[in-house]
């Protein structure tokens, strides 16, 4: 995947491969579709996090990283529906799941290329929507799951720099 055109043209495929699997009521192959929506999601997240400590950016970054976490959990359900008794419930809420994030990817998008903070602020609570949505379909680890990827040393050394760029652009 490229671009931006390319990840909504994928989101948009996943809807329509998930659309036809709930006519046949059965869970179809989609790991290639989702793994390349998560790499490139990770890739943005990845960008995000080594952006300059600025509110916008932890913004765009928190909204990159649960998009990775609510796909790769979708991605995982999809691996073991056959295991887990999983088919079809897995394709519907799926279904709930991923017009949601189109709503959303396009609005970040959009604030990537032109950041605000009024933008930030509104899809971070479009993300904590879109979390709670999840959450109620089982498409995202709970949080004590999504805290075990969270290095604490390097959580640390980015707030103690944002902190003292702060304490800095407040003496200027």
């Amino acid at each position: 995947m490229r671009d931006f055109e390319d990840l909504l043209s994928s989101v948009v495929r996943l809807d329509d491969e998930l659309a036809a699997m709930q006519v046949t009521g059965k869970v179809g192959d989609i790991d290639s579709t989702l793994e390349s929506i998560v790499s490139f999601v990770a890739s943005r997240e990845q960008f995000w996090f080594n952006g300059e400590p600025q509110p916008t950016t932890f913004k765009t970054y928190h909204s990159w990283r649960n998009l990775r976490l609510i796909f790769s959990k979708m991605r995982i359900r999809f691996a073991n529906a056959r295991f887990a008794s999983d088919n079809p419930l897995v394709v519907d809420q799926a279904r709930e799941i991923v017009p949601r994030i189109l709503r959303i990817l396009a609005s970040l998008v959009a604030m990537e290329k032109e950041p605000s903070e009024p933008d930030a602020d509104q899809i971070l609570q479009h993300i904590r929507e879109l979390r709670a949505s999840a959450r109620q379909v089982n498409m995202i680890e709970p949080a004590n799951e999504e805290l075990r990827e969270v290095n604490q040393e390097e959580l640390t050394a980015a707030l103690d720099e944002l902190l003292n760029r702060m304490a800095t652009f407040g003496e200027s």
